[in-house]
């Protein structure tokens, strides 16, 4: 009866949080959005070759968790929903299986402090078991899976009495899958390892050792299905994935090591003295540093109360195999052992965490790397509570005491946060938002194309290789690379259709705006000028889609009001009349892109502006307006009306607007 009321409330606290995010945190946010796309295109029956769906090539989680969403699409339709149900299956499966290992391995009472630590969190592990990234805190999902196999396999039993070997596989390939999943597995990958060499004995070495080996190759195989197709970024040694603006790179193997050991101890005194204490992020720092004292406080207790365990165990470990009742032992102390070696492997490697001044629902992404310690911590906390229940065996009171200070405790750190969920003033419809974005991934297939030395044939056939409603977007993002995608663009264009250099051209036209936004020491029109003649577009037909890319590209890079970035172009307006109008509808369609507000009230801003404007609003309109959705407020409503009838007009206007 317990487990399913545990994994029905664990889907009931998530799934509110999701549409109440006001009030909690996040909701969405960009990068996981691109999880969502091989749901798409499976629909559809247009799929790219499967790997392009990785939003990282190093990292398959993205496609992996996208298939996993396919059927939920099937079912509740295009929307966030769809998306979030991927995470949160893996999510609640990740705690049956936690749930199973722990009342095995330990007993009941380390079970079931699991399951509520597990649902009712601290916020940070809150927020990222619902998040679609694909990467990080699904590997509660591969950690769990292994820690049942390991449980059900030597629990009870001798060196001597070891399970089918198959078990020793199905291990290895979760591990090996786990990393393929997300490189933030490969710590799995040597803990199961460490585990299987503790456990000792003839048997372990000559059958269960090499199946699990061999479990784990078969769990990496898929990776050189990768390689195939993204080269050494797939390992993650060059540059690997793009971001939003102008095609930025990031180099992987950066976050794979630390480039200066001298940083080592410093960072590993943070991690222990700043981070880790403080990653619960609930609202006030004594109670952050709560949770972590917790931990320590539980993990003393096992150590104390179980040492006859622990000296069984380190006894049979130094005889090459262990008692039935030092196996007991290892697997109730394996939670700590992957503790120590992912921060040894954390310390070492490249990544880091932000740690904030205030905790803020934007900051909880800064702890994603640490979100495989989690679990880990509420599994410590569990086994202690467990050592402290056997050990008032037969004191009934003590028991009861045990349990009202453990209910107490986290009615004490939790029941102020979440509270507050249910306070929040607005809800997000996560069946009406849309899961998926291709940006990102059409942007690295532009990269691709721009870096690559493959002959004209074989660059149309990499274009030709998109269904067609994203190849428009290809050509604007190719221009967005600069000098060489622009140059490419023109090479690949088809020449029976002349918008795709109107989307290279305003593409083009976006970077240049960005660079022109660097320095202001001359006007922004002399810098436009040359910025035409560099390109010889001074009297080119698609001057005014070049123009209309250099206002989004300003506005952007200068994070201005619009009348402000409009002001370095005001003597257009009378001697240039159609390139003003050009720039101002460029400046429109970034502030319909981002849907900003605050200028609807903006009487100074030329026409051509709003036009602009309600063409960008027109294009994503469904996604963006639909967003909206205040409740129980009625003043908030009616402002909400107001806002769609207004922008329903801008509509309008934008469908009559193809050229300023």
């Amino acid at each position: 009866m317990l487990l399913p009321l545990f994994l029905v409330t664990f889907l009931l606290v998530r799934i509110h949080v999701l549409f109440y995010p006001q009030s909690s945190g996040w909701a969405v946010v960009d990068d996981e959005l691109p999880t969502g796309n091989i749901a798409v295109d499976l629909g559809q029956r247009l799929l790219l070759p499967a790997p392009a769906y990785q939003f990282k090539p190093f990292a398959a989680g993205t496609m992996l968790e996208g298939v996993l969403s396919y059927p939920f699409r099937q079912w509740l339709g295009p929307n966030l929903l769809a998306l979030k149900a991927a995470p949160l299956t893996l999510q609640t499966l990740a705690l049956l299986f936690w749930l199973l290992a722990l009342w095995r391995a330990a007993g009941p009472a380390a079970a079931i402090t699991f399951g509520l630590l597990y649902i009712f969190s601290p916020p940070t592990w809150l927020h990222l078991s619902h998040m679609a990234w694909a990467n990080h805190a699904e590997q509660s999902f591969f950690l769990g899976l292994i820690m049942l196999l390991l449980t059900y396999a030597w629990h009870g039993r001798g060196a001597g009495n070891p399970p089918h070997p198959a078990t020793s596989f199905l291990c290895g390939l979760t591990a090996g899958l786990g990393t393929y999943f997300s490189y933030s597995g490969l710590p799995g990958v040597i803990w199961l390892v460490v585990v299987l060499v503790l456990i000792g004995g003839r048997n372990v070495w000559q059958r269960q050792m090499p199946m699990a080996a061999a479990g784990i190759v078969a769990g990496l195989a898929p990776l050189a299905w990768s390689t195939s197709y993204f080269g050494a970024r797939a390992m993650g040694l060059i540059d690997t994935y793009t971001g939003y603006a102008a095609g930025a790179l990031v180099t992987a193997n950066q976050f794979f090591t630390e480039q200066n050991l001298g940083y080592v101890p410093a960072k590993l005194a943070r991690l222990v003295f700043v981070d880790l204490p403080t990653c619960s992020l609930y609202p006030g720092r004594g109670d952050r540093w709560f949770f972590f004292l917790v931990v320590i406080a539980a993990l003393v207790s096992w150590l104390v109360l179980r040492r006859k365990t622990w000296a069984l165990m380190l006894r049979g470990i130094g005889r090459g195999g262990l008692t039935r009742e030092g196996l007991h032992g290892l697997l109730q102390i394996a939670p700590l052992l992957y503790a120590i070696i992912f921060t040894t492997i954390f310390v070492f490697s490249g990544f880091r965490v932000l740690t904030p001044e205030q905790p803020k629902p934007a900051y909880y992404g800064h702890y994603r790397y640490l979100a495989p310690l989690f679990p880990i911590a509420f599994a410590l906390i569990g086994l202690g509570v467990q050592a402290l229940w056997n050990a008032l065996e037969r004191r009934v009171t003590g028991r009861l005491l045990l349990a009202a200070a453990g209910a107490i405790s986290l009615l004490a750190v939790s029941v102020p946060y979440y509270r507050g969920l249910a306070r929040g003033p607005f809800a997000i419809d996560a069946l009406e938002v849309r899961g998926d974005d291709y940006l990102p991934v059409i942007e690295r297939l532009a990269i691709d194309l721009s870096r690559s030395n493959w002959s004209r044939n074989q660059k149309i056939a990499h274009f030709e290789q998109l269904p067609r409603r994203y190849q428009h977007l290809f050509f604007e993002l190719m221009g967005k690379i600069g000098d060489s995608g622009f140059s490419i663009g023109l090479q690949i264009a088809p020449q029976n259709d002349d918008r795709f250099v109107s989307d290279l051209v305003r593409g083009y036209g976006r970077i240049t705006g960005a660079l022109l936004a660097e320095g202001q020491s001359e006007a922004w029109t002399d810098k436009a000028d040359w910025a035409m003649q560099k390109v010889n577009l001074s009297n080119d037909p698609h001057r005014l889609d070049y123009l209309t890319g250099v206002g989004m590209g300003l506005s952007r890079a200068m994070d201005l009001a619009p009348g402000e970035v409009l002001a370095g172009f005001k003597a257009w307006r009378t001697t240039r009349p159609a390139d003003y109008s050009a720039i101002a509808a460029g400046v429109g369609q970034f502030a319909g892109a981002t849907l900003s507000i605050d200028i609807l009230e903006d009487t100074k801003l030329p026409d051509e502006f709003w036009f602009g404007y309600g063409r960008q609003i027109r294009q994503n309109a469904e996604t963006m307006l639909l967003s909206w959705r205040p409740v129980s407020n009625t003043i908030m409503a009616v402002e909400h009306s107001r806002r769609r009838q207004i922008l329903a007009g801008f509509v309008l206007e934008g469908a009559r607007f193809e050229n300023p």
